[in-house]
């Protein structure tokens, strides 16, 4: 219009915000998961292979010596 900068208020609902760099963020981005959460996931899941493969071979199979 006047070349008036217009700054917001408040907050938008549903918002986060940064607290290293004060960017304001969509509540969506706490869906995604850390690097931590990763991490645990995939030690669960190499955990469950392993038992996997040693309940159908037993432990002379070659998936267990493997």
């Amino acid at each position: 219009m006047f070349d008036i900068p217009v700054l917001p208020l408040s907050r938008p609902d549903g918002s986060v915000e940064c607290a290293v760099c004060h960017t304001e963020f969509d509540r969506g981005v706490l869906d995604v998961p850390t690097g931590r959460r990763l991490t645990v996931l995939l030690r669960d899941v190499t955990r469950a292979l392993a038992v996997g493969a040693l309940v159908a071979g037993g432990e002379s199979s070659p998936a267990a010596r493997a």
